[in-house]
């Protein structure tokens, strides 16, 4: 014990002035080594360290596992290795600058490939299992169309999970659709070969904030009901917000007890994670746009091999392990590259095209067809949200609005609701609502007083039309599914503008939600109708018309049956 005691003091002075993470990594060396001489080794470290402890604790973090060249660990009969690439080789440790591999049995990966299978991978050149990713899911899964585009995605994807520390941002996989749709099988075909998958049907917070913080696992979450999650607001809805960014952390309070600085624990979320769920988060969501979402197609009499098992993965783990730590030991970078996507579209996509311009640069023009396709898609979905058509009307009357810097709430609602029925109207009110929306400013003005929008300047207003716009799609219009025989209803066209495609909002109709109501109809958006607030008529309070459009006996301007205003 005197040994101990000394050697705990001696810690103490060499940890004088260090970095937080230097101390947790030198406490955790400490406990383990104090195992074998005292039972509660953590208790004797902290007591010496105690007045050292940071102000905010910090769980070991994925930096941890990978510092100093470490790749991964692999196995070699019953014990496992560090897989190292320094100094232009890449090697198979016992232990690494003071670190030894974790115990198996307390990983929370079950795909460890082994040291020899990673060797041979190494002489075989350390080539990306690029291609045999791709035929693994054309075979296993059945994807949208076109089905060759979405498994070079995938399989991209995959191999990211092992380079994430190059990039800013990782984008999340959701597969959604009805029930037996294929969706759980889909991603565990991605998820098996990625690095460190990980998979339970019941997650536990606890766990796996530790396991990501620690490991930086590869997530695969099944949810049944992700809108319902999200707008709950727990823990598992936190990690998928904040695992798309690198600096991505979440902090929780583990030990209400203890002394204030010690209460807080911050736990790192970045990592690589994938979601199946039967019903996909709203659009309005901030993980929609967080996502590459994947709606799974009905598979028809198409016979599908079973879903993939981990130990069937473990040869495409071990070529994937050998690919990385070549990079690392050759100093291998990836390029740099230029797309048209914009916004949070971009960032979801340059990670992907990067590695693709790396390892299948013949892939690069499909994947950048299902972004594209994907995203048209969502910002069709948005377009007939108020803001969306505020936002596109805005730009398009700007004639009007150049004139006096105001466009009337008024004026912006008539060029809306030009062509169409009464039914598909929207109020000065409710274009007053999507300007709050927007964060526009606004105000009333001239004889007599109207609300109106301040006009924001020509920039800003192309940045918002830009952001709602939906281009038109480079194979032409597209047909609704079940439209045979009936007029199709255009979307993307505006006889205001002709210059403007996919800014006209004919025969459109505004999709919301029984949650959309009541932000609808709060009293503070009064003041932007058209007339006195609360006064009767068309969007006002009171005791006027229904706002929503839809009578008691059919769908309202959200669609949901009976909903009606207060």
């Amino acid at each position: 014990m005197e040994a101990v005691g000394r050697a705990v003091r001696r810690l103490r002075e060499l940890l004088a002035g260090a970095d937080p993470l230097t101390r947790q990594l030198c406490r955790d060396g400490a406990i383990r080594r104090l195992k074998i001489v005292t039972s509660s080794p953590a208790k004797v470290v902290d007591a010496a360290l105690s007045d050292m402890a940071p102000a905010e604790p910090v769980l070991e973090t994925a930096a941890d596992t990978f510092g100093g060249g470490i790749i991964d660990v692999v196995r070699e009969g019953d014990k496992l290795r560090w897989l190292v690439a320094q100094d232009g080789r890449v090697s198979f440790e016992d232990e690494h600058e003071g670190r030894e591999p974790w115990a198996r049995v307390g990983l929370p990966w079950k795909t460890i490939p082994t040291a020899e299978d990673v060797k041979a991978a190494l002489e075989a050149g350390g080539r990306a299992p690029f291609r045999e990713l791709v035929d693994l899911h054309q075979a296993r899964t059945v994807l949208p169309e076109p089905s060759s585009g979405w498994a070079a995605l995938l399989a991209a994807w995959t191999l990211g999970t092992y380079l994430l520390d190059m990039f800013e941002y990782w984008p999340l996989l959701l597969f959604d659709g009805p029930p037996e749709r294929g969706k759980t099988r889909a991603a565990k075909a991605v998820l098996w070969p990625a690095f460190r998958g990980a998979y339970t049907p019941s997650p536990r917070a606890a766990t796996i904030f530790r396991d990501r913080a620690r490991h930086r696992i590869s997530l695969l979450l099944d949810i049944e009901d992700l809108p319902k999650m999200l707008e709950r607001g727990d823990d598992i809805a936190d990690l998928l917000l904040c695992s798309f960014e690198r600096d991505g952390v979440i902090r929780r309070c583990t030990r209400p007890d203890a002394e204030p600085e010690k209460q807080i624990e911050t736990f790192a979320a970045y990592g690589a994670t994938i979601v199946a769920t039967n019903k996909p988060a709203r659009d309005t969501s901030p993980l929609a746009s967080r996502c590459i979402r994947i709606s799974m197609p009905e598979a028809g009499r198409k016979l599908v091999p079973n879903a993939l098992r981990p130990d069937e993965a473990l040869i495409l783990r071990a070529r994937c392990l050998a690919w990385r730590a070549q990079m690392e030991a050759d100093g291998t970078g990836l390029p740099g590259v230029d797309t048209e996507f914009r916004g949070r579209l971009r960032d979801l996509a340059v990670p992907l095209l990067r590695i693709l311009h790396h390892v299948s640069p013949d892939h690069v023009q499909a994947v950048e067809h299902v972004l594209g396709e994907a995203d048209r898609s969502r910002r069709e979905e948005f377009a007939t949200s108020w803001e969306a058509m505020v936002a596109i009307a805005l730009w398009q009357t700007r004639d009007k609005a150049l004139r006096s810097g105001r466009a009337y709430c008024q004026d912006v609602a008539a060029h809306l609701n030009d062509g169409l029925p009464d039914s598909d109207h929207l109020s000065a009110q409710q274009v007053g609502v999507a300007r709050r929306a927007l964060g526009l400013r606004g105000g009333k003005g001239g004889s007599p007083p109207r609300a109106y929008i301040l006009w924001p300047g020509d920039e800003q207003a192309k940045a918002l039309h830009d952001r709602y716009h939906t281009p038109p799609s480079p194979e032409g219009p597209r047909t609704p599914e079940g439209s045979e025989g009936s007029e199709a209803t255009p979307t993307n066209t505006s006889s205001s503008d002709a210059s403007d495609p996919g800014g006209g909002r004919k025969g459109r109709k505004q999709v919301g939600s029984p949650q959309d109501l009541h932000e609808t109809l709060n009293p503070s958006d009064a003041s932007d109708a058209s007339g006195p607030s609360g006064a009767p008529g068309k969007g006002g309070g009171g005791e006027g018309p229904d706002l929503w459009t839809g009578g008691p006996e059919g769908p309202g301007r959200d669609g949901v049956e009976g909903w009606r205003s207060v």
